[in-house]
Parts: C-alpha cells; structure tokens; sequence
C-alpha cells in the first residue's frame, strides 16, 4: 500500500488531497468540532497542512501528537505551524512549550491510514500508537483515505480502534 500510495504522481496527490481538505472543512462533523487532533503529514501521506491552518484561522483549538516512547503519544496545543519542530521518526511534532491537551477534551480526531475499508477498520504502520491514543478519547474519528485505498476488508484485532468517518477525494462515509 505504501508503494502505490508513493507511486502517484505529484500532480494526483495534490489534487486529491485538496478534495480531501475540502471535504474535512465543509463537513459538519469538522465545523462542529472545537478541538481537533490531527496529524501531522510526512513524507506521502495525505497533506493535513490546509486543515490545520483552517482549523486555526477559524478560532479552533488544534493539537497535534507527540510521541513520548514507544507506541505512546499525546495531544498538544499549537497556535501556528511555527510551533512545529522534527521529532521522532522525522515527523514533525509541537515544541516543548505547547500545551498537554487531554484526550477527552478533543471532539475530531484525524488520523492518518494506508489503506481502510468501509466499515472504518484503517491499516496504519503497525506501531499501535492511533488505536492506543484513540482508546482513551470520545472524540469522532475520521480517517483521510483516497478512493483506490478503500479495500473490501482491513483485518482488526481487538485493540484496533474503528473510525466514524473516512474522507477521500470524492466522498464522506460516515460508519
């Protein structure tokens, strides 16, 4: 999946992850939310950049992970992209001087997959850190997949923790 996903031309990924931007800020589910946690793009994945500088030029609180040790993240404050620095793993990640959100005070998360199905199970990259953060949070969870990544089925184990929505370039499932 990381292969095809990185075999896409240049032009194809920006254009889908506009839609996808578009997508995640018309919906009600993002304008509804006061606090939301969204990843950080790296490398291929989607662009999550557009949503964060919306989500902070419309007065949202907007917290970002931070990885503490293995398979272990949390939720912090930024008040602008500047407050981002390269952390583990070469993603970047808030500075030291942001703020601890906790997880129940979040209402979106977005998180980042390789590929989903349409019953919200995502396939991520194994480390576990989404679905243990995921599990301490009420938050609705939205997934950013493009069309070609939503596969028949996505084995879950017990721990893995499902989504409420998946945005892709042409479409909201809403689970």
């Amino acid at each position: 999946m990381k292969e095809q996903r990185n075999a896409l031309s240049l032009y194809v990924r920006k254009t889908n992850d506009e839609n996808i931007t578009k997508r995640v800020i018309e919906s009600d589910v993002f304008k509804k939310a006061d606090c939301i946690f969204c990843y950080c793009s790296f490398d291929t994945e989607i662009n999550t950049t557009d949503i964060i500088k919306y989500a902070l030029k419309n007065n949202k609180t907007v917290c970002v992970p931070k990885t503490i040790s293995c398979g272990i993240m949390t939720a912090h404050k930024i008040l602008s992209l500047d407050d981002l620095e390269t952390g583990n793993y070469g993603i970047l990640e808030p500075n030291s001087n942001c703020q601890l959100i906790e997880e129940n005070d979040i209402d979106l998360c977005i998180i980042p997959c390789l590929a989903t199905d349409k019953n919200g199970n995502r396939l991520g990259y194994g480390g576990g850190y989404y679905d243990r953060f995921l599990a301490k949070t009420n938050a609705k969870k939205a997934v950013l997949c493009y069309d070609n990544r939503i596969l028949k089925s996505v084995f879950a184990e017990n721990h893995d923790i499902p989504c409420d929505f998946i945005f892709t370039e042409s479409q909201v499932i809403s689970i």
